[in-house]
């Protein structure tokens, strides 16, 4: 079986770290109102890791849709643009899981040395109920809570 990426992934992935350099604007802007960075201090730091995180950010975003993940029998295969990755089922356990009305959104499946988390595919729900035939669970996390 082959799964891709769902249609949004990409606006997902690019809202996420929007996401996060916002917040990261607000925290230096609140440290600027309470006197205890100088504005020209926060915009060179907001400046060096907006461009530091904007490579891997661009880089990553060229992979994202070109992901496929196929299970075949007790291996899984991740594909993407410029590499191929093939696991043994066996090896892994589902860490964490979260759910969105009542549909799996997000899981995460390590082993011993390696793990990769499972967002953003189509037919997540199809995809959870393959893992956790055949691979053990270890915990499930509240809707509130991020992975």
């Amino acid at each position: 079986m082959q799964y891709q990426s769902t249609g949004n992934t990409l606006k997902s992935y690019l809202f996420k770290h929007f996401e996060m350099a916002f917040s990261f604007a607000i925290i230096l802007w609140v440290a600027v109102a309470e006197q205890w960075l100088e504005w020209p201090l926060a915009v060179a730091v907001f400046s060096i890791v907006l461009i530091y995180r904007g490579r891997s950010v661009f880089k990553d975003a060229a992979e994202i849709n070109s992901r496929k993940l196929t299970i075949d029998g007790e291996k899984v295969t991740l594909t993407s643009a410029t590499s191929e990755q093939v696991y043994a089922m066996q090896d892994f356990k589902i860490l964490l899981f979260k759910r969105r009305a009542k549909k799996v959104a997000v899981f995460v499946i390590m082993s011993e040395d390696k793990g990769f988390k499972i967002e953003h595919y189509k037919d997540m729900e199809r995809l959870f109920e393959i893992f956790s035939q055949k691979v053990p669970m270890c915990k499930k996390i509240p809707w509130w809570q991020r992975l």
